[in-house]
């Protein structure tokens, strides 16, 4: 794992079928988790901020990302070339600083809110949150980054120690493994505490379904749901360059990052 793509049925995705090309669209994403809250006051309050929240992150942060390896936002979970995706599926929150100020006051809190935000104690992980940070600022929120060695930001997180995590996922080649993981009740991955029978039962639909429109109408429904619920905050997904010297051939690269040497050897 990484702090920007970790490892946390057919082929759906055009580009699962490998690449020689240098750039590759990823199907990973990067994310900031939010923990959710049982009380139902602070729940309100949570849903206020947290959407009010996700509309300062699906504007400008290219230049905050690696600039060797740019990246493509705004975005959902599900790529734009997978089989399955929507214009549904597609939405996303507007950068509308005006909005989430109201939804804040709607939520019955003051500004600036104070909110931290753990992210792994490295240089480009540092830029992205500064970045944020002053997006955020222009929506009512004062937001304090906690730099953590990654692999105790995992264990912090994983013990519910945490308002914002900014982390990712390298990316499955079938949608429900880019999103059951995450956003099940009872998901492996769900370290936010976020449940909701409605995501459960489109997850389970859209599962057991083979039928490839119903599954794309499931998807798009269950990122509407996603979008009123905001358990995670989907920022931008990466391509992946792979550099190969000349004399070498037969390398291969998937959507998922991961470069594959089975065929790979000497040029003749």
């Amino acid at each position: 794992m990484t702090p920007s793509s970790n490892s946390r049925g057919a082929s759906v995705w055009s580009t699962t079928v490998p690449s020689t090309s240098p750039e590759r669209d990823g199907i990973g994403t990067a994310t900031i988790d939010w923990k959710c809250s049982s009380s139902s006051s602070e729940k309100y309050f949570m849903r206020g901020s947290s959407i009010a929240f996700s509309r300062m992150n699906a504007g400008a942060l290219r230049r905050a990302t690696q600039p060797e390896r740019p990246s493509s936002m705004p975005m959902s979970s599900l790529p734009t070339r997978w089989a399955y995706t929507s214009d549904a599926a597609q939405a996303c929150p507007k950068h509308d600083p005006a909005a989430a100020k109201q939804l804040l006051t709607a939520a019955g809190v003051a500004t600036p809110v104070k909110v931290s935000m753990v992210l792994a104690n490295a240089a480009d992980e540092r830029r992205l949150g500064e970045a944020i940070q002053a997006q955020v600022k222009e929506g009512g929120f004062d937001l304090q980054l906690v730099p953590t060695e990654f692999s105790a930001s995992l264990d912090q997180t994983d013990a519910g120690r945490y308002q914002l995590f900014r982390i990712g996922w390298s990316g499955r080649i079938d949608p429900d493994g880019n999103l059951a993981v995450f956003v099940q009740t009872k998901g492996s991955q769900n370290i936010s505490g976020y449940a909701s029978p409605a995501v459960d039962s489109l997850l389970d639909q859209a599962r057991a379904t083979p039928d490839k429109a119903k599954r794309k109408d499931l998807y798009g429904q269950l990122i509407t749901k996603l979008h009123e619920d905001v358990p995670l905050i989907y920022l931008y997904r990466q391509k992946n360059l792979t550099g190969v010297a000349n004399k070498v051939a037969g390398v291969q690269v998937y959507g998922d990052g991961l470069i594959r040497l089975g065929g790979a050897g000497f040029a003749a």
